[in-house]
């Protein structure tokens, strides 16, 4: 159920996974319910929202984050994602099922999450 309240929590989730795998595409869908094949690489943050939502009973807003690896070599790519892990209520790994290396790569994904 949807519902338009300016007092709901927020609920971050952040997307990662390789580039090209459809984090973006996914996003999209999310915002405006409208999917897209053409693919544009996506550089620095993206973020969307939606409306309030109730769930057993508690009213949220969901956020989601989609970080990209940092054009300047002065931060790693690691100290950029890990601002944005910081407070996630979730994160959601996306891989390409037509990709076996963005598919193995899940469990790196895993063990930077970790970190």
């Amino acid at each position: 159920m949807s519902v338009r309240n300016p007092e709901c929590d927020h609920l971050k989730l952040v997307l990662i996974g390789d580039t090209g795998v459809g984090k973006t595409s996914l996003l999209r869908r999310y915002q405006t319910d409208i999917f897209s094949d053409s693919y544009f690489p996506t550089t620095g943050v993206c973020y969307v929202t939606g409306d309030c939502c109730e769930l057993d009973g508690e009213t949220f807003k969901i956020g989601i984050y989609q970080a990209e690896r940092p054009i300047s070599s002065r931060v790693s790519h690691e100290e950029f994602l890990s601002a944005f892990y910081d407070k996630a209520h979730g994160i959601i790994i996306v891989y390409d099922c037509t990709d076996q290396e963005s598919f193995t790569n899940v469990r790196q994904w895993l063990e930077e999450i970790e970190r």
